[in-house]
């Protein structure tokens, strides 16, 4: 397996693979996600721009999971440390691979990309019933830092 750097012709097999992210989270998550194609050009802009890159990892040639990365900064606001990180914004493994060690090769690879950037540390978001992410994450060294609390009206 190989992880690089995606460029924009790498677009057409990225998408199959957000088809299966944007799914899951529908069906985990259905008051607040829906079930749509991610945007070609939203994708192309992300590989394009400076302050972000999507990582993707080859298999025989063929890309079987890609990771989304943003460079930020935290709010300007009285109480909030300055610091500059990386927000993992999305990951997926292609469903018929997880469990293979991809994911956590491709997680590995986002935090060299962070560290190749100066940045502090790595964050990302899991919904709570996302427990195969969430039992990848805190088997690879992530921490809970802030419970999001929500009421549906």
């Amino acid at each position: 397996m190989k992880i690089r750097t995606a460029a924009a012709e790498d677009v057409l097999q990225i998408k199959p693979l957000y088809r299966q992210i944007i799914a899951r989270l529908a069906e985990l998550a259905p008051l607040y996600r829906t079930d749509c194609e991610q945007d070609d050009e939203f994708i192309k802009k992300t590989i394009e721009r400076e302050s972000s890159d999507i990582l993707v990892a080859e298999l025989d040639g063929a890309i079987t999971a890609f990771a989304l990365l943003e460079e930020r900064e935290t709010a300007k606001l009285a109480g909030v440390a300055p610091r500059r990180y990386a927000f993992l914004m999305d990951i997926c493994v292609d469903e018929k691979l997880r469990g293979q060690g991809v994911g956590s090769a491709l997680l590995a690879a986002c935090e060299e990309w962070a560290r190749g950037r100066g940045l502090e540390y790595l964050e990302l978001n899991v919904l709570e019933a996302n427990e195969a992410a969430r039992r990848l994450y805190e088997r690879t060294g992530y921490k809970k830092i802030v419970n999001v609390m929500r009421m549906e009206l």
